[in-house]
């Protein structure tokens, strides 16, 4: 069933609490979902401070929230792209370390984008830091700070290497991992990157 209610888990010590915190948001998944599982296919992730939930909707939009750790409720839902603007296959999304800047991207397209979420308006914070061909997919925050992306049927991934930066600052790098012969198609293994905020005492 399609709409706009994300559901909370509480995970303790004990296990998985079965019963989810609901949260009705009101954003535009339902003007254009057409009950097809294509638009099921997206990344979701949570900003390593907690404070922030990010999901890309295939087909649909790109949607960050603020999220209570402690209550489990989303709220304050902005849509950053959307399907009638002429975007389409969202795909992969990440946070930087810092949780200031979401990244995102297409895989049809060759769309890279990044948000301040300090800025007063978000969604006129968006700078695209793409300048080739090279269609991206999935986005992976690494325990290294540096954004891993992959480069959809290709032998490489490229590097987001400052992605605490803003705009060109971030220093994206295109093809920068080697492969060893074996293509990149879209998606690559998530993280709870909340355990990456690691200090040394």
């Amino acid at each position: 069933i399609f709409g706009d209610a994300y559901m909370a888990y509480l995970v303790t010590t004990v296990g998985v609490n079965p019963t989810p915190v609901i949260s009705n948001l009101g954003i535009h998944l339902t003007n254009y979902f057409y009950e097809d599982d294509y638009h099921a296919i997206g990344y979701i992730k949570v900003s390593p401070n907690g404070e922030k939930v990010a999901a890309a909707h295939t087909g649909l939009n790109v949607d960050v929230m603020d999220f209570d750790t402690a209550t489990g409720v989303l709220s304050n839902a902005i849509t950053l792209l959307d399907f009638s603007e002429g975007y389409k296959e969202f795909f992969g999304i990440e946070f930087s370390p810092n949780s200031r800047f979401l990244y995102t991207s297409s895989f049809s397209r060759t769309e890279l984008y990044q948000f301040d979420l300090d800025a007063v308006d978000i969604m006129n914070s968006v700078v695209s830091l793409n300048t080739t061909t090279i269609t991206f997919g999935a986005l992976q925050l690494g325990i290294d700070g540096k954004i891993y992306i992959t480069e959809y049927q290709r032998p490489t991934l490229s590097v987001i290497e400052n992605p605490n930066e803003k705009g060109a600052a971030s220093n994206l790098n295109y093809s920068s991992i080697d492969l060893g012969g074996r293509l990149g198609v879209l998606g690559l293994p998530p993280f709870i990157t909340s355990y990456f905020l690691v200090d040394i005492e």
